[in-house]
């Protein structure tokens, strides 16, 4: 293949063959919509996704349950690993836009696995408790224990990234950053600000931009906290704990404003006042 004359052309090919098979026909479109990249670039970024997940591994598994399992439940499966991927190839689009660089960042990320094994501890307890429903439903529909559990916990996969990376410009270790990611988000309750900003989401063009902007700053903001508490120790327990001793004034004002959104109809501009408040919050020292 190295020497072959047409290398280019038949990559190209094989390429977008995979593309289109496993992601749909819209997803570059969609992509390029909503990120401003070229064609080139996504199809780059998809590549790196591809591999640093290992989503040939899960294409296999879920392939090799044909009539073994409902084609309704394969077709899921399938569909949960390209969720993933969309938001893997998104991000690396947004955070890695100018070195979209497959090799080295399959370097830079391989640590994957390592947030994926303790994602059923870190995880909020309600968050864990649904997974490991969701697991033992696909296991009683006879996918396979391991697989069941892995295509469970996939979706909570995409904090993966933003962990991976604050654990480099930090230091510190991906269990250590792992553990104090979840530990940060967990008491901002970013999984009910999350959940409530999806439940907003629809058909109309702006609202769906909209959603997945407050979506971007949800998650950036969790960063920003999260390297901010990592500043104060290495331990994660104890980063917690000083971070919130050290901040409990303005946590207490974020936490009374969530209670009073609580309160009443949650819409995206009650939703926007909360996580400008965790910005606030991040932008203290």
């Amino acid at each position: 293949m190295q020497t072959h004359r047409l290398r280019r052309e038949i990559i190209a090919t094989f390429v977008t063959n995979s593309v289109l098979n496993h992601m749909g026909s819209v997803f570059i479109h969609r992509t390029k919509e909503a990120t401003g990249q070229s064609s080139a670039q996504i199809v780059s970024a998809y590549c790196a996704s591809r591999d640093i997940l290992g989503a040939r591994k899960y294409w296999d598994s879920i392939d090799a349950l044909d009539n073994v399992v409902a084609a309704d439940l394969q077709n899921n499966l399938h569909i949960r690993v390209r969720r993933t991927l969309d938001k893997f190839s998104n991000w690396f689009l947004s955070h890695r836009r100018e070195n979209i660089n497959i090799g080295a960042l399959k370097e830079e990320f391989k640590a994957l696995p390592e947030v994926a094994k303790q994602l059923p501890s870190d995880l909020s307890k309600a968050t864990i408790a649904i997974c490991e429903e969701d697991a033992q439903s696909l296991v009683e529909q006879g996918v396979p224990e391991a697989l069941a559990r892995d295509l469970a916990y996939l979706p909570h996969l995409e904090y993966a990234l933003d962990i991976i990376a604050v654990a480099s410009r930090k230091g510190i270790a991906v269990d250590k950053a792992t553990t104090l990611y979840f530990n940060i988000a967990n008491t901002l309750e970013a999984r009910w600000l999350k959940h409530s900003i999806e439940s907003l989401d629809d058909n109309d063009y702006w609202r769906r931009r909209a959603c997945h902007s407050l979506t971007d700053s949800l998650k950036s903001t969790i960063v920003a906290v999260t390297e901010q508490a990592a500043k104060l120790d290495k331990v994660p327990a104890k980063a917690l704990e000083k971070w919130q001793v050290k901040f409990a004034n303005h946590l207490e004002s974020y936490n009374s404003c969530l209670n009073e959104i609580r309160q009443g109809d949650v819409d995206l501009s009650r939703l926007s006042v909360a996580i400008g408040e965790m910005s606030a919050l991040a932008r203290e020292e």
